[in-house]
């Protein structure tokens, strides 16, 4: 059976879709927790159970237009969950994080690393949600038809969250290939979402070697896996921190909107989507959001939107956000807090004028 990747649009957003010589009758997941933690345990590589790995990935990083803008590399070397180096190498950054038994250490040598490299290198190594995540959320599964391919679309909602009607990209979504579970699309952070291409094995666990990510249907990165192997004894010395390493905080600070608002040093403003324009949809979106210890919107979760498509431009927009790094006794942490975006009518009397920011 041979695929094809293209595009269509499903839910005002524009999404990878397949096309298939023959179309079977889809199967739909009937234990939905279940499903997602065997389809878990089947493509996460940073489990006990693996042996010690490295793995190299190339990226290319777009622009705005969709331009090629920067080369980049990851370079990972895991041993368990407190034994990992991660250097992040890109023309503008360069970053290494090691993760010890004593928490987490950091060499930075220029710039931020884009939060869209995390993105990619989840969906390489770990596409799933965590069991925490799963358990706490509400999980609602439909059938989608996108250009003749039914996908099995997974969607974890807030419990507590207020939104009529959730699009994908509101809350996480995970789709799979009806025909062979496959993972194949992943939706977050609004009109964010990832291409899972072409498919690897390695110790067991299948896994993308290669993954699209994009952004406002704008093409944003490509990530390829060049190189996943076992670790070499003589490679067991690099997880130990340089003596110039800093420690960085693990656990996020609850903060107050006004505190995260004063560090706030880059803001990208969101759109007002033609569709609750044209509908004059009007109201706040509400979002928490955890702040990374560099300054980067690590998570962004909605709270309550009187409308799903205004959610989806606010939390596209606040993705992009970076703030100055958060000091706790000099050293930077994470910090997590809410904020709101305000679509009113003199947005709409403005002819789409940029939303307030509260």
């Amino acid at each position: 059976m041979k695929y094809l990747l293209c595009f269509s649009v499903l839910a005002s957003l524009a999404v990878p879709c397949l096309y298939a010589q023959v179309q079977p009758p889809p199967i739909v997941p009937s234990d939905t927790p279940g499903f997602l933690a065997r389809t878990a345990g089947e493509t996460s590589i940073d489990t006990t159970a693996i042996h010690p790995w490295r793995i190299n990935i190339s990226l290319q990083l777009y622009d705005a237009k969709g331009k090629p803008a920067e080369t980049a590399t990851i370079d990972e070397l895991w041993g368990n969950a407190t034994h990992q180096r991660i250097e992040w190498t890109g023309a503008s950054f360069h970053r290494v994080d090691y993760i010890t038994d004593h928490g987490t250490y950091r060499t930075v040598s220029q710039g931020v690393v884009p939060m869209m490299l995390e993105d990619m290198r989840a969906a390489i190594v770990h596409p799933m949600p965590s069991t925490a995540d799963v358990s706490a959320a509400k999980l609602t599964l439909k059938t989608q038809k996108v250009s003749g391919k039914d996908l099995n679309c997974i969607m974890l909602v807030a419990p507590d969250a207020h939104v009529t009607a959730p699009l994908a990209g509101n809350f996480p979504t995970f789709c799979f290939d009806p025909v062979n579970s496959r993972l194949r699309v992943i939706y977050k952070f609004g009109s964010t979402f990832i291409a899972m291409n072409k498919g690897g094995s390695f110790q067991s666990r299948s896994l993308a070697m290669n993954v699209d990510l994009y952004q406002n249907q704008i093409h944003r990165a490509s990530a390829t896996v060049e190189k996943l192997r076992t670790i070499a004894a003589d490679e067991l010395a690099l997880f130990t921190p340089p003596a110039d390493a800093v420690p960085v905080g693990d656990t996020p600070v609850s903060v107050a909107t006004k505190v995260a608002n004063k560090n706030l040093v880059k803001k990208i403003d969101p759109d007002y989507p033609i569709y609750a324009y044209s509908h004059m949809e009007t109201g706040d979106i509400v979002m928490h959001i955890v702040i990374g210890s560099s300054g980067e919107v690590r998570e962004v979760r909605l709270v309550d939107a009187p409308d799903a498509n205004l959610a989806n431009a606010a939390l596209s927009a606040v993705r992009e956000w970076t703030y100055k790094p958060y000091l706790v006794k000099d050293v930077p942490t994470p910090v997590e807090t809410n904020i709101s975006i305000h679509y009113d009518s003199d947005s709409l009397d403005q002819n789409l004028d940029v939303p307030k920011v509260q």
